[in-house]
């Protein structure tokens, strides 16, 4: 299967005509993760990916209620790629996932 996946931070595209797989936007250096069939199943899958902790119903919430912010800020992003079929959606993370996901719940930075 293939698809189309583009970056939310800055519009690369990270995945054309491939099966898209964790890793990093050539663009921006965001990381990405997931590939879930839900909001809160691909933060579940990229929190652990990247060994972060947090509540992905809660996280998954925030992502649609606030802008990411401008760089360099650490942000964190959520898209469904585009392909044939059911699409599947990606958390991208910018400044490293742990300050993404400490700036997006407003929780103390990681030390």
């Amino acid at each position: 299967m293939s698809a189309t996946l583009v970056c939310p931070l800055d519009g690369t595209v990270v995945a054309d005509e491939a099966e898209p797989a964790p890793g990093t936007c050539a663009g921006c250096g965001a990381v990405f993760a997931g590939g879930g069939t839900s909001p809160p199943e691909a933060v579940a899958r990229a929190l652990a990916a990247w060994g972060v902790e947090g509540d992905p119903d809660i996280i998954a919430r925030r992502l649609f209620e606030t802008d990411p912010g401008d760089p360099p800020a650490p942000a964190l992003a959520i898209t469904s790629d585009r392909r044939d079929g059911f699409y599947l959606w990606w958390v991208f993370a910018r400044g490293g996932p742990d300050a993404a996901v400490a700036h997006l719940t407003g929780a103390a930075p990681p030390a």
